[in-house]
């Protein structure tokens, strides 16, 4: 299946052209596209992608055909994915 791969937010620099054309095996899953380009994008991708425990960082949001993911064991069936980063927000007095 051919996966449409938009990339977003702070690792647009990592991952210099979006969108993407993804091809993976009918049956596959966001956890098995998001490793593929951390194989493909290097060890900064993966960094700034997973939390260390092959979780997504709490700043990384997935979306597929417009519909948030639940899980990284969640099924492709081909589409659109669009992968988010979004800056950490500090908060603090005013």
């Amino acid at each position: 299946m051919e996966i449409t791969v938009s990339i977003f937010g702070l690792i647009r620099h990592i991952v210099r052209d979006s969108p993407l054309k993804i091809t993976l095996e009918d049956g596959s899953t966001v956890g098995d596209l998001i490793n593929r380009l951390a194989d493909s994008y290097g060890e900064r991708f993966r960094e700034v992608v997973f939390d260390g425990d092959d979780k997504l960082q709490n700043s990384v949001e997935v979306f597929v055909n417009d519909r948030a993911i639940e899980s990284l064991k969640d099924k492709l069936e081909g589409g659109e994915v669009r992968i988010f980063v979004l800056s950490p927000v500090a908060g603090g007095q005013n």
